[in-house]
This record gives structure tokens, sequence and C-alpha cells, in this order.
């Protein structure tokens, strides 16, 4: 699903690079040598922060209002200059699938889930996604 959040581009005005920020994502900022450049490693800041989001299970929040922006632009000592960054929200839809498991493996992760909480299905995302980010070369 594609989505369009502001950018807010810092420094355009001035000699040297410009910055971009994101008023919905704090922390979230890039930079370039000119607008363009800064646009598209902004566009690519927000994509990273986006699947780090979703990897912590945190809500993407919804595009700012643009009254709330032009009140964050006003606030700005410097000349601030919005744009419009389309991105592709990574898919969150949840599928059924059909695995099967030894049935010791099983009892041990139902153990395990209702110990700490948990439902199966969400135990075993977590523990699939904490296996690829240790395992990055994993032969395939």
């Amino acid at each position: 699903m594609k989505k369009n959040f502001t950018a807010l581009l810092h420094g355009v005005d001035e000699p040297g690079s410009i910055s971009v920020s994101f008023p919905d994502f704090p922390g979230c900022v890039s930079c370039g040598d000119t607008v363009d450049e800064a646009l598209r490693n902004g566009r690519e800041a927000l994509e990273f922060h986006l699947e780090g989001m979703l990897e912590d299970n945190l809500p993407v929040p919804e595009h700012s209002d643009k009254n709330e922006v032009a009140q964050y632009i006003k606030e700005c000592k410097e000349s601030v200059y919005p744009a419009l960054i389309e991105v592709e929200i990574p898919e969150t839809c949840k599928e059924r699938v059909n695995i099967t498991l030894p049935r010791y493996v099983l009892h041990r992760i139902d153990d395990y889930t209702e110990q700490h909480h948990l439902k199966r299905s969400a135990f075993l995302s977590q523990a699939a996604l904490q296996y690829i980010s240790t395992h990055p070369n994993y032969a395939q």
C-alpha cells in the first residue's frame, strides 16, 4: 500500500547540504546536496524507518493535518519547504498458513506462549523474524 507523508526541506536557501525531516516521524532525517537528492535519500530513510516500526509492532501514524504542518513550519527559525513523499508501506495483512510441526515442538511452543501470555502466531512470527535478522547470510 502506498501512502504520502510530508517531508520538510531545511536549508534550501543556504549553501551546503539540504536536510529532510518528517513531522510524523521525529528522529527520521536525511540530507542531500540537491533537492532531488535530499528527497531521494529522505524516501529511503523513511522506508527504512517504517520497516523498523513494523518490526517493532509500532503503529504507522496517519499523515499530519495540513494545519499542523503549517504551524510546525511557522515555528521553524529557518526557511522550510514542504514536499510530499510517497512510500510503500510494507504489507501487514495476515495470511493463514498450514504448517506441520513435531508434536513435542508444538507442545513446547504452546507451553511457552501460555506462560508469556502470547498467541502462538505472534510467537512464531517473532521467532522467524528474530532468526532471519541474526542469520542474514543463510543460504536458501
